[in-house]
């Protein structure tokens, strides 16, 4: 069974330092590679690969939530026969999906719009929201 540990194969040389996958600095020296950083502790509040409090994470994801719904009431709330504003956004994204969701699944695709586009505006919009700093997505 061979070994796995991550070095050099035998044929590039006798050398047998460990290789560094996406670090940014020298395998042999541990250094980083860019001069202007003197410390190789980077300060973080949460720290990268560490999942944020789950009561933060809950809390945003009600966030987008109430918004989907606000931005839902807003959009049927005067509805006329020529859509302006925010019911013309409203009926463009409705009918995107609906074009999108038919293409996919078929004539029968009608139905499943609403949890589709539900889905994927939940996802799209805790995408946004977790790029905006200090703000984190699930």
């Amino acid at each position: 069974m061979p070994q796995s540990n991550l070095t050099k194969p035998e044929s590039a040389g006798t050398d047998k330092t460990p290789i560094q996958i996406a670090q940014g600095g020298d395998a042999r020296t541990d250094t980083p590679t860019d001069s202007a950083h003197t410390s190789t502790e980077v300060e973080h509040k949460h720290p990268i690969g560490e999942i944020p409090d789950p009561v933060l994470l809950f809390k945003n994801a009600v966030v987008i939530a109430v918004l989907l719904c606000v931005l839902g009431f807003l959009a049927g709330r005067k509805m006329k026969a020529v859509p302006r504003g925010i019911q013309a956004l409203g009926e463009y994204v409705a009918e995107q999906l609906n074009g999108f969701t038919i293409g996919v699944i078929g004539p029968e695709g009608k139905k499943y719009t609403p949890f589709v586009g539900t889905i994927f505006l939940y996802i799209l919009l805790m995408n946004i929201w977790g790029v905006i700093p200090g703000l984190h997505s699930p």
